[in-house]
């Protein structure tokens, strides 16, 4: 029996031994590896192609990301006079841009809104008279192509401006929509393509008699309103089809806009272009809903300050109200919401 216990004894030995090994490598649950946090950096292409930055690509909410440094540096560019403007007609062509301005002669004009017209706002009136020196005013409003040439000479640098997309060729760069108006959000930044052609934004009252002229109209045209002269809310025909090729807008699906240089029918009696409707138009003033009643008789310029600035004209959106030359929008100098926000540009006169 000797023999056999001594077997039994070993392999109870074994056992211990083999338990006391497991027990020292049973494994411990994993602990969650630590998720690391990085940074999405957006690219920016060169600024010398005409698609000089580059939107992230998850369309479509590429219209709120911003994009660029919030300041947009000013060029050197000088702003320029244009030559001598006395008379309906003329016409200048910047040689920056290649743009046509007409020529908006020296005299007064009845501004604002009169005290029976039943669609003003208060912010309208009064009526006053105003006399404004000569001045050049850009006889359309800027164009995708054209501020396409600030943006590769790398001097309008925008912060939210959509030029890539994964599902579709946005409209700023989709070739049908080149001369159609530049959407730009930013009172700064148009400023700054104005002072990058050698020109400026419109003041309030320019643009007001650029639009009106002298004999106190109510639309660019005359009096009346219909849609054969400006793109706006009630004038919108686009098939399903039409809009479904459209191009996005800001926050629209589809495209509303209209080329700078349609509704011809529409030109003010200096020949300038689509002042009601299409988009509305940043100018140079701050806007006071009081400032019409201590406005300087000569050449206002504006309150000084102030949290908001003056947007004119309406949009393919705007109801009729808001097509009157003489209706008046403020808005944030960012107004990211609204997709129908462009400008055009303004030059003083050379004097003889």
């Amino acid at each position: 029996m000797r023999p056999f216990h001594c077997i039994l004894s070993t392999i109870i030995v074994l056992l211990v031994v083999f338990s006391a090994a497991c027990s020292r490598n049973t494994l411990a649950p994993a602990a969650a590896a630590p998720t690391e946090s990085r940074a999405v950096t957006i690219p920016l292409a060169s600024p010398v192609s005409i698609t000089p930055v580059v939107t992230t690509e998850l369309s479509p909410a590429v219209q709120t990301t911003p994009i660029h440094p919030g300041t947009t540096p000013l060029p050197a560019t000088p702003i320029d006079r244009g030559p001598t403007c006395t008379e309906i007609g003329q016409t200048w062509t910047s040689p920056v841009d290649g743009v046509t301005l007409v020529c908006i002669p020296a005299g007064t004009f009845l501004m604002g809104a009169a005290a029976d017209d039943p669609l003003a706002q208060a912010h309208e009136k009064p009526q006053h008279r105003v006399y404004l020196d000569a001045v050049w005013i850009d006889r359309t409003e800027v164009s995708n192509a054209n501020f396409a040439k600030c943006l590769a000479a790398g001097v309008c640098r925008p912060k939210v401006y959509e030029l890539s997309a994964t599902t579709y060729t946005p409209y700023a760069i989709h070739r049908d929509y080149q001369e159609y108006p530049a959407l730009v959000y930013e009172a700064d930044v148009a400023a700054c393509y104005c002072q990058w052609a050698g020109r400026r934004l419109p003041t309030e009252a320019e643009w007001e008699k650029a639009a009106r002229g002298t004999d106190a109209r109510l639309y660019p045209w005359g009096n009346d309103l219909d849609c054969s002269k400006a793109s706006y809310y009630d004038c919108d025909t686009t098939g399903k089809s039409d809009a479904l090729r459209a191009p996005r807008c800001g926050n629209s699906a589809h495209c509303r806009t209209s080329r700078v240089d349609d509704y011809l029918a529409g030109a003010s009696r200096y020949g300038v272009l689509n002042m009601a409707g299409n988009v509305w138009e940043w100018v140079a003033d701050w806007y006071s809903a009081e400032y019409y009643a201590k406005s300087a008789s000569g050449n206002p310029s504006g309150p000084e300050a102030g949290e908001y600035k003056v947007r004119r004209g309406g949009g393919s959106k705007s109801l009729p109200q808001d097509l009157r030359v003489t209706a008046r929008a403020s808005g944030s100098p960012q107004h990211y919401f609204d997709d129908q926000m462009g400008f055009r540009c303004a030059a003083s006169v050379n004097t003889p």
